[in-house]
């Protein structure tokens, strides 16, 4: 398994050159043709806007969206320069408010999706960050490079979060062309002080064991954590094993859950302080 068809979303100009720069290291890596996407979004329309002046400043709008695609362009032409495979630049126009759709419909023609970590203090992110619309609808896995810190595209360790669930399961395996260039791997079963018959013991030795075989050193340990510690207990035993990527299944519980309790994906979707590869 490799990954040879990475897209990476770039739909804010202040993020652009760190993320480029982090999807073209990645890219040379694993020597990957690398698309970079950029969204014209449908500008949204006010009721109290006049008639005559709807047109006019969906218009505007839009030419301000494209200039703004534009400039990226460069911004991606320059930092790819370097790559031995020649990167592509897509901007397309939506039809609707968001960028997700077209997001959706491009991820699924990809290996892996490189997105940036939703910028909460940006009154766009709602529409323009379509990270977790990725995550959940086009069935790649998606690598959330994080708003802050200095992250690595090629990290020499890896942690994988293990719950013995489909999403967990995923995210593990589609992590493996990275695993397998990091050399090192810790496997963290999440165990819920109420215990878990139903996986067994300790599941993540066996996963160990497995992730070994492609020519790791996998390592497994327990630590428990009920569902609104998750997130925490994952950053803590990154930075204490000095891991670069996190991998672990996203929305194991439904996202509305989530939004009204908390969870270890949404937790560490707003958190994240390190590179994190989603799978669901």
């Amino acid at each position: 398994m490799s990954y040879k068809t990475v897209v990476a979303h770039v739909n804010d100009e202040r993020r652009a050159a760190r993320l480029i720069e982090f999807a073209a290291l990645f890219a040379k890596a694993h020597d990957a043709h690398l698309i970079g996407l950029f969204v014209v979004p449908l500008p949204v329309v006010l009721n109290e806007w006049p008639d005559i002046a709807i047109a006019e400043m969906i218009e505007a709008q839009r030419k301000s969206y494209r200039e703004e695609g534009g400039r990226i362009a460069e911004i991606f032409k320059d930092k790819t320069a370097f790559l031995s495979r020649p990167a592509e630049w897509r901007q397309l126009e939506s039809q609707y408010a968001t960028v997700a759709e077209a997001l959706v419909q491009n991820a699924r023609m990809a290996d892996i999706v490189i997105a940036p970590q939703a910028d909460l203090s940006w009154h766009l992110t709602h529409t323009l960050d379509g990270a977790e619309a990725a995550i959940m609808e086009s069935g790649r896995p998606v690598l959330v490079v994080p708003n802050q810190g200095d992250p690595q595209p090629t990290p020499s360790h890896v942690t994988i979060a293990w719950n013995g669930r489909k999403e967990s399961t995923r995210a593990a395996f589609d992590a493996l062309p990275i695993i397998e260039k990091a050399g090192h791997a810790d496997i963290v079963w999440i165990d819920p002080r109420t215990g878990s018959q139903a996986a067994g013991d300790l599941p993540c030795a066996e996963l160990a064991v497995a992730i070994a075989r492609h020519g790791v050193k996998a390592d497994a340990r327990a630590i428990q954590a009920e569902d609104e510690g998750v997130a925490a207990a994952l950053r803590e035993e990154t930075r204490r094993s000095g891991s670069g990527l996190l991998v672990m299944g996203a929305y194991g519980h439904s996202r509305l859950r989530e939004f009204v309790l908390g969870g270890a994906t949404r937790n560490t979707m707003r958190d994240m302080t390190l590179p994190v590869l989603f799978s669901h």
